[in-house]
């Protein structure tokens, strides 16, 4: 995930999406990126939140 986009993201009734995002991966869960959805964005790795 680009970094600051899930501070963009807000939903009415549900938790704060960095919130989701942490609880996802304090549980297990990992992000992946699409190597070519990347490229077509032109997101390179630094770009990228730490996971």
């Amino acid at each position: 995930m680009k970094k600051g986009m899930a501070e963009k993201v807000k939903a009415l009734g549900f938790p704060p999406r960095p919130d989701l995002i942490e609880a996802f991966l304090e549980s297990g869960g990992t992000l992946q990126v699409c190597s070519n959805s990347a490229e077509f964005r032109s997101i390179e790795q630094e770009d990228l939140r730490d996971p």
